[in-house]
Order: C-alpha cells, then structure tokens, then sequence
C-alpha cells in the first residue's frame, strides 16, 4: 500500500508531529501525551497489508451471505 508507507514517512519525521501539536493547548498536550505517543509509534510503522481488509466486508454489517 503506497499510501500507507508514504503516511508512515511522514509521521516518523519530527516536524510532522510539531505542525499536528502546535494546534492543541499545552494542557490538551499533556493530558494526551501517553497517548499521541503511542499513536505516532504505532503509525510510524507501516500496516500489514495481509491485515488491511477491503471492500464490502471491510464495513460491519456489510458483508454478503455465503450460499
């Protein structure tokens, strides 16, 4: 998935994540800091393509009935 690797470029480079911080209050920042870092961790890191799901059966409740 080119996307996802360009994303994940993206979010590994610290500027990234400065532009993203600068629009949260100092105190959005510290309360959210366990958490915006383990989502920039995670997101740093390229998803599984045999992971990603796609199409109809991707949405809940979406998926077609087997005969």
């Amino acid at each position: 998935m080119k996307i996802d690797q360009l994303l994940s470029e993206a979010v590994a480079d610290p500027a990234y994540r400065q532009a993203q911080d600068r629009w949260l209050s100092p105190e959005s920042v510290q309360r959210y800091r366990a958490e915006l870092d383990r989502f920039y961790r995670q997101r740093a890191r390229p998803a599984d393509p045999r992971a990603t799901r796609c199409g109809a059966d991707a949405i809940p409740g979406t998926a077609r009935p087997t005969a």
